[in-house]
């Protein structure tokens, strides 16, 4: 079977953390489940950029580490542009670990 190496896919980041039925316990799995469904050949995650003059009027939420709980209001928690941002930021310090390079 012939493989092309070249392959890149772009994966839209908020439609995967908008999906989850079953919102995992911390966000320390929440960054395991959404690295678990990017294709295992180039890996891409693409989001929007959340700008504060653009901050929806809802609660903040203090995401202080990957053991943080996650809140089981999750559509809430991901439509503030500051929880969006922190979020976001966990995965990619999350991704950058030696954990998940094993993974690529």
């Amino acid at each position: 079977m012939e493989t092309n190496d070249d392959v890149t896919s772009i994966i839209d980041g908020n439609a995967v953390l908008q999906s989850p039925v079953a919102v995992p316990d911390t966000f320390e799995e929440v960054a395991k489940m959404v690295f678990g469904h990017l294709p295992k050949c180039g890996r891409d995650f693409v989001t929007d950029t959340y700008h504060e003059t653009a901050v929806i009027s809802s609660p903040s939420f203090l995401l202080s580490g990957t053991t943080t709980k996650t809140p089981r209001e999750w559509k809430s928690l991901r439509s503030h542009n500051f929880n969006k941002t922190q979020h976001l930021k966990l995965l990619l310090e999350q991704w950058s670990t030696d954990k998940y390079a094993e993974q690529l």
